[in-house]
């Protein structure tokens, strides 16, 4: 739209008019902003609690990245380490086995030394010996 030399000075009039009057409602809305405001101000805290929250959320995130990471090397090793406890425990099978059967056999062997002590032919003071 070309500018009217005439017009200008009225349209720069209106223009600086809705400015002023723009000002003066912004002036008379200070005080309903400033009562909002302090309506705001309670939510203060909550606010910078919330932004710990957020930090918070942030570091749980990268901590689960990091387990979503890791869990499964971490569960290759465990698989690794319970199966060496197997092999440990069908060892420790082997070796009770084996030695129940010592134990049995050391009794064995106590019971057959029992009987032969009386056959014992060693001479001793209280028996007599014959000429």
């Amino acid at each position: 739209m070309p500018i009217n030399p005439l017009t200008l000075p009225w349209a720069l009039g209106a223009a600086g008019l809705a400015a002023v009057r723009a000002a003066g409602e912004l002036v008379l809305a200070l005080p309903r902003i400033a009562r909002a405001l302090e309506q705001l101000a309670p939510a203060g805290p909550a606010l910078s609690q919330l932004a710990d929250l957020r930090g918070t959320v942030q570091r749980l995130e990268q901590l689960g990245n990091f387990l979503a990471e890791e869990l499964p090397e971490a569960v290759f090793q465990l698989e690794g380490l319970r199966a060496r406890l197997s092999a440990v425990e069908r060892q420790l099978g082997s070796a009770t086995t084996e030695f129940t059967a010592i134990d049995a056999a050391l009794r064995d062997l106590q019971a057959t030394l029992e009987r032969v002590r009386p056959l014992d032919r060693t001479p001793n003071a209280t028996r007599k010996h014959s000429p």
